[in-house]
């Protein structure tokens, strides 16, 4: 089973709740603006920073692991969000690109066919009427 997988199952077992407007589960963190996700990730990670200790003889942390996996959660969607953000801006670059090339392909086309000769022009649109 992959980590990803896992930690969703995780938060449905757990049934995680995110403090935000109210309090929301995981399936609606995939609707928040990416600037609430972020805030969000802030505010778990302050949290965080809260329950941990700088001490040398306890060295470990005593972080609530649910409040861990908030983290992850987050940070996974954030990073998918992103991805397919990129994706759209380099999609509408990649359409923009290929009007521009069919306008110029057009521009060539026009421009073959005004340095035909009339006759050829008047040979093409009879053969158009048979």
């Amino acid at each position: 089973m992959n980590t990803t997988t896992n930690i969703f199952e995780q938060a449905t077992r757990m049934k995680l709740r995110f403090p935000t407007v109210g309090t929301i589960g995981v399936e609606d963190l995939w609707d928040l603006r990416l600037n609430l996700l972020d805030k969000l990730h802030q505010d778990l990670m302050k949290q965080i920073r809260a329950t941990q200790e700088d001490s040398l003889l306890t060295p470990e942390q005593n972080t609530d692991p649910a409040l861990l996996l908030s983290v992850e959660i987050v940070r996974y969607i954030v990073g998918v969000r992103l991805a397919e953000k990129e994706g759209r801006t380099e999609a509408a670059a990649k359409k923009a690109k290929i009007y521009e090339l069919e306008a110029l392909i057009a521009e060539k086309q026009a421009k073959e066919m005004l340095d035909k000769p009339l006759e050829e022009l008047l040979a093409m649109r009879a053969a158009l009427d048979e």
